[in-house]
């Protein structure tokens, strides 16, 4: 798309009206919105890498294609949709987010349509919000009321982002996909920049072939190549991602998920299963109390853009672990002299 004089005009009526960008790369500014009159929704056809403004006066629909697309709200609401490709979603300024209220709780009694919304997000996606926010992490649906000017969250009640700003609340509305995935933050020049991240699995469980304790699920192994079960229920895994198992935050055993393992539901680890092209940090465990945690890996772009993929928050630690590999001094036996009845005792 290349910027010019042609002015589209659609009939300001009920049906959404659509203006269809093609071509390897381009941008759509906020003055081009002057000759769009009627358009409701811009979309991008193909894998160009295109930079898309909101409609600066009225609501707009943004969708971007298969590339790496930069979609920017607008200063009325704006709805978001990335397609393919690792895609970024700009809140730039306070002035182009939608609702704006003095309460979070005026704020969570608006209507949804008041809102800004992205209604898809993918591993590798990144979200700019804008100067002066805090990210404080995931938080409950009461955490609003008490947040302070400058902070920033994701609430998992209503699959949003929110944070609270000189002017105000403000919410933007996320796919309920969302919660399947996790969050790291970072300072960047024109904003606070999240990165869409894989969310941890579960905490991983000891397999029951390795526990030989007196108890069947005890804790306790003399293995030091234990192997260990790991639910992937709730993490939005797919195949060709990674479960890493880690021991005291050392890197102990790696799997790549199949399409099996995506059936199943669940994948095995034993420690010093490995992956070419990546090291262990041990290939066995010691004797001990080790705590045990696993992540998913996905590969990507990577936060930095340095190609070296999306690693997930560590999971809840299993604590109750241990390795016990010396066996008990074996003991010395002595008859007691009542018992003897020899002819000498």
């Amino acid at each position: 798309y290349t910027a010019s004089t042609t002015t589209w005009a659609a009939v300001a009526d009920a049906a959404v009206d659509t203006l269809q960008l093609q071509g390897d790369a381009g941008t759509l500014s906020t003055s081009d919105w002057s000759k769009l009159n009627g358009i409701d929704v811009v979309k991008v056809l193909g894998s160009g890498d295109f930079t898309l403004n909101g409609n600066p006066n009225a609501s707009s629909v943004l969708q971007g294609g298969t590339g790496n697309d930069v979609l920017i709200s607008g200063s009325n609401v704006t709805t978001m949709t990335g397609g393919g490709g690792t895609n970024t979603f700009q809140f730039l300024s306070l002035n182009t987010t939608g609702a704006v209220t003095n309460t979070f709780a005026a704020l969570s009694n608006q209507a949804t349509s008041a809102f800004d919304a992205i209604t898809d997000l993918t591993v590798g996606d990144r979200i700019v919000l804008p100067l002066g926010l805090t990210w404080q992490g995931v938080k409950g649906a009461s955490f609003g009321a008490d947040a302070v000017v400058g902070s920033a969250w994701f609430d998992a009640t209503t699959q949003s982002l929110n944070f609270r700003a000189s002017d105000g609340f403000h919410r933007i509305l996320l796919p309920a996909s969302s919660t399947n995935l996790s969050w790291t933050a970072s300072s960047i020049a024109n904003g606070l920049k999240l990165t869409v991240l894989p969310a941890a699995p579960e905490s991983p469980s000891l397999a029951s072939a390795s526990d030989s304790g007196f108890a069947s699920n005890d804790g306790i192994t003399n293995a030091v190549n234990p192997s260990f079960n790991v639910s992937l229920t709730g993490s939005g895994a797919v195949a060709n991602n990674q479960i890493r198992l880690y021991a005291d935050n050392q890197m102990v055993a790696v799997k790549v998920l199949t399409s099996s393992d995506i059936a199943a539901g669940q994948v095995s680890l034993t420690v010093g299963d490995k992956v070419t092209g990546l090291t262990l940090d041990a290939t066995s465990l010691s004797q001990g109390q080790p705590v045990i945690s696993v992540a998913q890996w996905a590969p990507g772009l990577g936060v930095d853009n340095n190609n070296l993929g999306y690693l997930s928050a560590p999971s809840v630690a299993l604590s109750n672990v241990r390795i016990d590999v010396t066996a008990p001094t074996a003991p010395v036996m002595v008859l007691n002299t009542v018992s003897d009845s020899g002819s000498s005792n």
